[in-house]
């Protein structure tokens, strides 16, 4: 298994809040990293729907018989 390299990515937050996270017993890098982990897949997911939305469109003016009409047809050229 290979090692997975790691950056630094600081934020500011508000003293009182930072105070209050020192009281409860949470692992927070682990807990941010999978937040945001969770995040980026859903945006990332958005815009793959997107793109495949935009393609999906410039499909809308070709002409596609049916699929009956496809089954057929292979069937009969067999």
């Amino acid at each position: 298994m290979s090692k997975e390299e790691y950056v630094i990515y600081s934020i500011r937050i508000p003293s009182k809040l930072r105070e209050l996270m020192k009281m409860v017993d949470v692992d927070w890098s682990s807990e941010i990293r999978e937040f945001i982990r969770r995040r980026v897949m859903v945006e990332y997911r958005r815009r793959l729907l997107s793109e495949v939305k935009e393609i999906h469109k410039s499909f809308k003016d070709v002409e596609t018989p049916p699929s009956w009409v496809l089954i057929r047809r292979d069937r009969e050229e067999r």
